[in-house]
């Protein structure tokens, strides 16, 4: 696919990491709640113009939406390699339509397509970042990883 890297604070996305999202029906995020416990939650990852992004199905209702919302500091899990990543509300209109178009051309055929797009979503369209190196967070008993390394 070759989509262009995304980069933050020196920090990218890397070609294989982009495409993949590109690619990949659904991966996991993870989130956490005010008191710790970690979540994971399926979501349909998309990519538009090198730039990563993730809709809440449920809207603001959503509990991933809201702890991403609570604390940006979230991971990707991609084909089960967890990626420290930023969450940034992106509303705005290129965004929310950068995001639709992106739902429309991966998911065109799937049912849930329509509650993705419906009005109550829009809002909760998000940014998906790489971290930058100082907001990343060790995971008890692993190694960092850059974010286009490959798991071991």
């Amino acid at each position: 696919m070759g989509a262009t890297s995304a980069k933050v604070d020196g920090v990218t996305f890397g070609d294989s990491d982009l495409d993949r999202l590109a690619t990949i029906r659904e991966i996991e995020v993870e989130t956490h709640s005010n008191a710790g416990e970690v979540h994971r939650t399926i979501v349909w990852p998309l990519v538009r113009d090198g730039v990563v992004y993730l809709r809440s199905f449920h809207g603001p209702a959503g509990r991933w939406y809201r702890e991403a919302l609570a604390d940006p500091d979230i991971a990707l899990v991609i084909a089960g390699r967890r990626v420290p990543v930023c969450a940034v509300p992106a509303p705005d209109d290129a965004s929310v339509e950068a995001c639709s178009a992106a739902l429309r051309e991966k998911y065109r055929r799937s049912y849930s397509l329509a509650a993705m797009l419906a009005p109550a979503t829009l809002p909760t369209t998000l940014r998906i970042e790489p971290a930058p190196a100082p907001a990343r967070k060790q995971v008890p008993g692993r190694e960092p990883a850059s974010v286009g390394s490959k798991a071991r």
